[in-house]
């Protein structure tokens, strides 16, 4: 069904069935309802608009973790520190695939990066914490 409000004919029946308002107040009430249909139907834009926006975000930020995953996972295999992910190979495979790396930097390079994580994980509650502290000052 078309919208019919703005006609002539619509018009002269509201201002018919309204005997209190002059002609001036029915078209200023029409152009306030006229407005707030426009209103209404941009903000239903505008929140679908944003509902894809976050969405994509979403999305994005899920990738993004997946691949950080993926990267930790394929390092974990190459330093053999069997956190539990994938499957693990063989020494032969494990060699080639190392480049012929010898045990005591396999070790070496184990022990440098469980230090970064718990260096990391140090920062991470740091931060974490001073921004708590931040937000009750304010």
């Amino acid at each position: 069904m078309a919208n019919k409000t703005g006609t002539v004919a619509f018009f002269t029946a509201m201002a018919g069935c309204v005997p209190l308002q002059d002609e001036s107040q029915v078209r200023d009430h029409l152009e306030a309802h006229r407005n707030y249909v426009t209103l209404t139907k941009r903000k239903k834009e505008l929140l679908l608009a944003y509902k894809a926006a976050k969405e994509e975000e979403r999305i994005a930020r899920m990738t993004k973790v997946s691949k950080a995953n993926k990267a930790f996972s394929r390092l974990n295999s190459d330093l053999d520190l069997g956190m539990g992910t994938g499957r693990r190979n063989s020494s032969s495979a494990a060699s080639k695939r190392n480049g012929g790396v010898d045990h005591e930097e396999r070790l070496k390079n184990r022990d440098a990066l469980r230090e970064w994580r718990a260096n990391k994980v140090n920062e991470d509650k740091k931060e974490r914490l001073d921004r708590i502290a931040e937000e009750k000052e304010r």
